[in-house]
């Protein structure tokens, strides 16, 4: 479907696109490397944006979001942020998801939540790297994990939702990326991040990383949501613009 109006450059629509990427960037950065001030800041923030959206993470709204919000509170509660020591947080990053002293590692990628558990470069590995392929996503050089790590599956989400923000594409065909995303959280994030945010809850409960993957199991289910109004939005414009009948 191509648009040709210029009034499909919707602010309210690139606002939700905006919202989006914030998000994902969020969430990304949180597992991609070891927590540091900035990102403590940018989770108080997250924080922030949710407490002013009670439709969304109040006791009323979504379970998980609401949990993982209180769950993040809690921890900032015990841990002001004048007091805590990144390098804490580093050892617990590197404890938890490098296998660095602790036995109970959680692993960040897809594949090892696959059939043979704990495995990688299991299919969601290929179907994810063909995936970024196709589309171009440009992963970057620096970060060396597998295409399924979980920090770049977000980021994938975070770019998809930057092309919506884009005058050109949303010209030729926004519902194109959006579709993607549905079917990307349906069909990758929501298979297995779940499982993941158990086995981080089992073996941290009380831990940053713990309580912001409650959120991200909060948020795909409000982003599909949100994808779901996207698409109606532009759906409803191609109408309007649709010539009446003679």
């Amino acid at each position: 479907m191509t648009f040709t109006d210029a009034s499909i450059y919707d602010p309210h629509i690139i606002e939700i696109s905006r919202f989006r990427k914030n998000f994902y960037q969020f969430f990304s950065r949180v597992y991609s490397e070891e927590a540091d001030l900035a990102l403590l800041a940018d989770a108080k923030k997250i924080l922030q944006i949710l407490d002013d959206l009670p439709e969304l993470s109040g006791p009323e709204g979504n379970a998980d979001l609401h949990e993982g919000a209180r769950k993040l509170e809690a921890f900032f509660k015990r841990n002001p942020i004048e007091n805590l020591i990144v390098d804490d947080l580093a050892i617990e990053y590197a404890g938890l998801f490098l296998g660095v002293g602790c036995k109970n590692t959680v692993h960040l990628c897809e594949s090892s939540y696959g059939r043979q558990n704990n495995f990688l470069f299991q299919d969601s590995y290929f179907t994810v790297k063909d995936l970024f392929e196709k589309t171009g996503f440009q992963r970057g050089e620096r970060f060396a994990e597998p295409d399924d790590h979980l920090s770049l599956e977000l980021a994938f989400m975070a770019e998809l939702c930057t092309c919506l923000m884009d005058p050109d594409n949303i010209k030729k065909d926004p519902l194109k990326y959006l579709a993607i995303q549905r079917r990307f959280i349906s069909e990758h994030l929501q298979n297995w991040v779940p499982a993941f945010s158990q086995k981080l809850r089992e073996v941290a409960p009380s831990s940053l990383y713990t309580a912001c993957s409650k959120l991200l199991k909060g948020y795909l289910q409000t982003d599909s949501s949100l994808i779901n109004i996207q698409t109606e939005d532009y759906h409803q414009k191609s109408v309007d613009k649709m010539p009446e009948s003679a």
